[in-house]
């Protein structure tokens, strides 16, 4: 594979404060070398939870994979922004239980108004710092991003704010400073 990256000249400002409407929600169940009913019974769970058809939760068998493996992928398709969420399969921690978990992330997610989700809010910090501004609506903010934006403020001169909106969900604003 050979990859070619021109950087650009400027990064523009990105602004996502609504999600809009849910186009839909799509599952995958990826498997490498274990046995085929642990996917079955997630997408059982995905499709009960999440009032979906069980064929609509994909089925991915990877046979060439060094060592067994279990991935439960979900992602949630809005007019303005795609949010994924991740479960993978542990020793001595049942199927139904990781798929349990996902469905339990998406739909906490979609009873909140934010676009974005925990997880996609500290990666999104880098490129709005980067680019200079831009802001963003989020879930409670992680440990993980209240220490990217501590080490942000440290390499660049911006004002990161973050205020509770009326629904209890983060608004992040990157500028730089008078």
């Amino acid at each position: 594979m050979r990859v070619k990256i021109e950087p650009v000249r400027h990064l523009e400002p990105l602004h996502i404060e609504q999600r809009g409407a849910l186009s839909r929600i799509e599952g995958e169940v990826l498997l490498s070398k274990l046995p085929h009913h642990i996917a079955e019974r997630e997408a059982i769970v995905l499709a009960n939870m999440l009032d979906l058809e069980n064929e609509a939760i994909a089925r991915r068998i990877v046979n060439n994979s060094p060592g067994p493996g279990n991935v439960v992928t979900v992602s949630a398709i809005s007019e303005h922004v795609t949010e994924v969420f991740v479960g993978f399969g542990r020793r001595g921690v049942p199927a139904e239980e990781v798929a349990r978990g996902v469905a339990r992330s998406i739909r906490d997610y979609l009873a909140t108004g934010a676009p974005i989700g925990t997880y996609l809010a500290d990666q999104l910090l880098l490129p709005l710092a980067l680019g200079g501004s831009g802001s963003y609506v989020t879930l409670p903010l992680s440990q993980h991003a209240l220490t990217n934006i501590r080490v942000i403020q440290e390499f660049l001169p911006l004002d990161i704010r973050c205020t509770v909106t009326t629904d209890e969900n983060w608004r992040i604003e990157i500028a730089e400073p008078l």
